[in-house]
């Protein structure tokens, strides 16, 4: 049996790729699925509003004077490359260079520039946190936010479910970011696809238990799930803070897949530890309830 662990997406880009690439017979996912602290969406979803990126020209044009150099020439060019990218939409996919500066965005760019008077560069990231703040309660960002990331977590659970025979989803702490983003009932409406946060699952012999971030946060419930757990269980999927990985490996399962953070794996005890925040991936091959293979790409 093949496994496909991702976990923490900070872009569905590239998942269907790996997805053909890999062949799982199981996928899993491992929380913050919906959202995530790092997720694309934070920014990408804003950029696309034209009235977010008005108001940080307008900005910009107001304080032109304090933050180029009059004695530098190429300081002009550089605003123009900017506002260019702004105009554009390209605050953070294309470079801005010249023969004394780089900068791999436009945002960069631009917090470089504020960044050389320390009274400018604070009021910059004032007005850009209230901008946020402003943009982010607005429909259009729920709209791109929605059409950049949400559609895609239930577009990438329908694709992989066709080759998959069984796909196991729990929650993580940032499913609940914006309220009916993460919605279980419309996972276990996909084909193969089962919600199991709380929840056991038996597929081709192997026990799989299902923990997201409410059933590891809560100490008590998690004590619950370990105790009669123990001893029954092959594989847990969770999400969960590092502090609770020793209390998780006392269920003595093969091994555990983690999401919350980070990449890579590791080991407690016996235990094998599996970490894989897309776009890193996990795959994990099984014959008769033993561990043959693991591999994490980064």
């Amino acid at each position: 049996m093949r496994i496909l662990f991702v976990s923490d997406v900070s872009s569905w880009d590239g998942f269907k790729a790996v997805v053909d690439k890999v062949e799982p017979d199981v996928a899993l996912f491992g929380g913050d699925l919906t959202s995530d602290g790092l997720a694309e969406f934070w920014h990408d979803a804003l950029y696309a509003i034209p009235g977010f990126r008005f108001e940080l020209l307008q900005f910009l044009e107001k304080h032109r004077g304090t933050i180029l150099r009059r004695t530098y020439p190429e300081d002009r060019a550089i605003f123009d490359t900017i506002k260019r990218h702004v105009l554009n939409g390209r605050l953070e996919d294309v470079p801005v260079e010249a023969s004394y500066f780089y900068a791999d965005s436009a945002m960069l760019a631009i917090d470089m520039l504020f960044h050389r008077r320390s009274k400018y560069h604070r009021m910059f990231h004032a007005f850009m946190d209230s901008l946020t703040e402003t943009y982010c309660r607005t429909p259009q960002f729920r709209t791109n936010r929605l059409h950049m990331h949400v559609d895609r977590f239930y577009e990438a659970l329908e694709y992989v479910a066709r080759v998959c025979g069984k796909v196991l989803v729990v929650s993580g702490d940032h499913e609940e970011d914006f309220e009916g983003d993460y919605n279980t009932e419309r996972i276990n409406h996909i084909r193969n696809c089962r919600e199991i946060s709380g929840q056991i699952e038996n597929y081709e012999g192997l026990v799989f238990l299902g923990l997201g971030f409410h059933e590891t946060h809560d100490l008590r419930r998690l004590r619950t799930f370990v105790e009669t757990m123990r001893g029954h269980v092959d594989v847990v999927l969770a999400h969960a803070e590092e502090s609770r990985l020793p209390l998780l490996a006392q269920i003595k399962p093969k091994i555990i897949f983690r999401g919350h953070f980070g990449s890579g794996k590791s080991k407690i005890g016996s235990v094998p530890i599996v970490a894989a925040a897309f776009p890193s991936h996990a795959m994990v091959e099984f014959a008769r309830k033993t561990v043959k293979k693991t591999v994490v790409v980064k």
